[in-house]
């Protein structure tokens, strides 16, 4: 196993938190998409074009998930880690985790009861996206 940096502890703290949610737009779920998101977002470096298309991908995915939603306080992250290298093979299997699990509980959201057909519509929407964006990083 890779070493662990901040920003995997981060990772993975965040997807932990995501056995205990029950509100797929809560602070937990929004923290979680987030840190996954940063992995694209923050490198100073030039990414390889897999990571570009997988950014696109959360990004599309965060949009779709916030757009009509009542966000009186801004999600954001609470912290900013610091990235293991893009080469890192342990970035790319912690983000890719994560994601899947976020992919994995709206996707079961969306074919549950709970929440209104709208709401359950976009989270079929958005685990859609973060399944492309797996499929970016594998």
């Amino acid at each position: 196993m890779p070493p662990m940096n901040s920003y995997r502890i981060a990772l993975m703290d965040a997807t932990d938190r995501l056995n205990s949610t029950t509100n797929l737009d809560g602070p937990d779920a929004q923290q979680a998409l987030l840190l996954a998101a940063y992995a694209g977002v923050a490198p100073d470096t030039a990414m390889p074009a897999d990571w570009d298309f997988y950014t696109v991908a959360m990004t599309d995915a965060i949009g779709e998930l916030q757009e009509g939603l009542d966000l009186s306080e801004q999600v954001t992250l609470t912290s900013r880690p610091v990235l293991p290298a893009a080469s890192d093979p342990g970035l790319r299997e912690g983000v890719t985790t994560a994601v899947r699990r976020l992919a994995d509980l709206y996707a079961t959201a969306a074919g549950g009861q709970a929440g209104p057909g709208w709401r359950r519509l976009v989270w079929a929407q958005v685990a859609h996206r973060l399944d492309d964006a797996v499929a970016e990083l594998t």
